[in-house]
């Protein structure tokens, strides 16, 4: 891969970084606005539901993080392999 190609990955790398970090907030915010909710609605079904919606942000940005380290690994330069003399 050419180094202009790399340098495209990398710019891919970032967007996923920014799309991760606002994903995060919106989990903060999410997380914050259940912490808020009477202990009565926490275990009712719009609790449940925000929970779930929660779980699900989580478990998407997880799977951002292991899509933006394995294009980070192949943007890398292979290391050439030296020839048996």
């Amino acid at each position: 891969m050419n180094q202009e190609r790399r340098d495209e990955l990398n710019e891919v790398t970032d967007l996923l970084g920014e799309a991760s970090d606002r994903l995060r907030e919106i989990i903060d915010e999410e997380q914050e606005a259940f912490d808020n909710l009477p202990e009565g609605l926490q275990y009712s079904r719009t609790g449940d539901n925000m929970q779930t919606a929660i779980d699900k942000m989580e478990a998407i940005d997880s799977h951002i993080q292991d899509v933006c380290n394995e294009v980070e690994e192949l943007s890398k330069p292979k290391k050439k392999k030296k020839e048996a003399k």
